[in-house]
């Protein structure tokens, strides 16, 4: 029977490996980011109701069926989350669990940008805290809104803006603009 022993000086360079890894910026993001998704995927499954979540389903479908936006299609907010998901049906049957996904996805990405940009502006320490108050206060997405996505778009131009390039800035305004006007 043969033993297996682990090597001292081995272990101490994982552990060492491990220690800085959980010091690092990279670990806690990606521990948030995934938490954040994850709990908004479970939700997702678990928790839809027929007032926040089927009246957003209800507008898509009917975009996907050819309805006209304004005159035979109540848009509440703007028609960037419709069509967007319109163009999703082509790839994922449109249902409440890829409504919640999505906006997961959206709020998660939004996150990052956040921490991305303010840590440019800001340095790491802020980009920290102030990527930390929005995940506390709003660990996960609840509802498939339209808000997240929105959040996103301008939290994007936000990021080009910080990165000097005026036009793709305004596009990320812009497409902001069509989930939220």
């Amino acid at each position: 029977m043969r033993t297996f022993y682990l090597d001292p000086a081995l272990c101490d360079i994982t552990n060492l490996m491990v220690k800085s890894w959980i010091r690092s910026e990279k670990f806690w993001v990606t521990v948030a980011c995934v938490f954040s998704f994850a709990a908004a995927a479970l939700y997702s499954f678990c928790n839809t109701d027929t007032h926040h979540w089927a009246f957003v389903l209800g507008t898509v479908k009917d975009a996907i069926r050819g309805d006209h936006f304004f005159s035979e299609i109540y848009i509440q907010y703007g028609v960037g989350q419709s069509l967007l998901f319109s163009g999703l049906n082509y790839i994922f049957p449109v249902n409440y669990t890829l409504l919640g996904l999505v906006s997961a996805v959206f709020y998660v990405g939004t996150l990052l940008l956040l921490f991305t940009g303010m840590k440019r502006v800001t340095g790491f320490k802020n980009a920290i805290f102030i990527a930390a108050v929005p995940f506390l206060v709003h660990p996960y997405s609840i509802y498939p809104w339209p808000d997240y996505t929105a959040g996103f778009f301008l939290a994007a131009g936000c990021w080009w803006l910080v990165a000097r390039s005026r036009p793709l800035a305004g596009l990320f305004f812009f497409v902001s603009f069509l989930f939220r006007n």
